[in-house]
């Protein structure tokens, strides 16, 4: 039932995202949430946990959400990530991760969506995985925060 609710929430944010063009121009002109973007895509690539930490809120717990690289989902501060984040780096490496431009919205000041596709791999087996990742970001003393992390396949 619970798999169920997350698998329809997920349907319903990647519908409102599909749905929502008058925000696609809003984050068209917004080049500080583009930079945000690429830095967590920089981090992701070079397996980067001490930048990705710069990302993420320093005010508020971060939901995470990430199917087999976190047992299930929890609230975590930046810190607690960045050692998270450098044991995914260090099983998983990244091959690509990119935030299409069509796929960043802003439905409301202050707030704003991105879904990525992270391409990885096994450090171990080779074993390469897509994931597509669900960010949730908000405005926070003139920058953009990761507030929300998902990850759907």
């Amino acid at each position: 039932m619970a798999m169920r609710a997350r698998r329809c929430a997920y349907l319903v944010v990647i519908a409102w995202l599909a749905a929502s063009p008058v925000s696609a121009a809003a984050a068209d002109t917004d080049e500080g949430l583009r930079a945000r973007l690429r830095r967590v895509e920089a981090a992701f690539r070079q397996g980067d946990a001490a930048a990705l930490r710069g990302c993420f809120s320093d005010r508020a717990k971060v939901r995470v959400e990430l199917s087999d690289l976190t047992e299930g989902r929890g609230l975590y501060g930046a810190g607690q990530l960045q050692v998270i984040f450098a044991r995914i780096f260090e099983q998983r490496h990244t091959r690509s991760m990119s935030f299409p431009q069509a796929d960043i919205r802003i439905p409301a000041a202050g707030t704003a969506f991105a879904r990525a596709l992270w391409v990885h791999a096994g450090a171990r087996d080779g074993d390469e995985r897509t994931d597509t990742l669900m960010l949730t970001l908000q405005a926070e003393r003139g920058d953009w925060r990761i507030i929300e992390m998902r990850s759907a396949r």
